[in-house]
Order: structure tokens, then sequence, then C-alpha cells
């Protein structure tokens, strides 16, 4: 069986919070979450194409595209290498079974 043409890229995982500005910080950019998740502690899984957030081990989103690293992130996050950013937030549950911290 012949090599792969790309090397494989581990992944970096990392656990973060949301915070009150519905936002958890994974490596240089800041992602957006619901207001129903505010609180509650996450698990991220980045790679070079994508971000994918768990909660309670569930898929609750994924990000493709990458952020400009070091801008604010708003409603309408900018994109670098003309890259398109998609956000899908899964239906997921409507908390993290917790009071918010």
């Amino acid at each position: 069986m012949p090599l792969q043409a790309e090397r494989f890229e581990t992944p970096t995982w990392a656990r973060c919070k949301v915070h009150p500005d519905h936002h958890i910080r994974f490596g240089q950019a800041l992602y957006s979450l619901p207001t129903r998740w505010i609180g509650c502690r996450v698990e991220v899984r980045g790679d070079r194409s994508l971000v994918r957030i768990y909660l309670h081990g569930e898929l609750v989103a994924t990000v493709s595209g990458f952020l400009t690293v070091g801008l604010p992130i708003d409603h309408e996050p900018t994109v670098n290498s003309n890259r398109e950013l998609t956000v899908v937030i899964a239906s997921g549950p409507s908390s993290c079974g917790r009071p918010p911290i």
C-alpha cells in the first residue's frame, strides 16, 4: 500500500469554559456558543481544517475554516486565506446539567 500524500496531523485537544460573553478560547481564536451553555466546560478538538466542540462527549458544534488571529470576534467573524467560516450548532443538551459557574 502506498504512503499517503499528506502527513498525519496530530489534533490538539483542550477543555474550555464557556464564558458569560458566550465564547471559548481555543488556540489563538474565540468561538461563540449558545447562551444555554454559559458556564459549561466543553472539550475542543482542533486540527488544520476543523474544530469540533463536545459537551458531555456529544458533538455540539463544528467550525471549519480559520478565524483571523488577534481580531475581536463579532457576529460576522473575519476569515483569512479566503476560506469560508462555517459554524454548525447541533441541537445538543439544553444545558450542561448543572447551574452555571
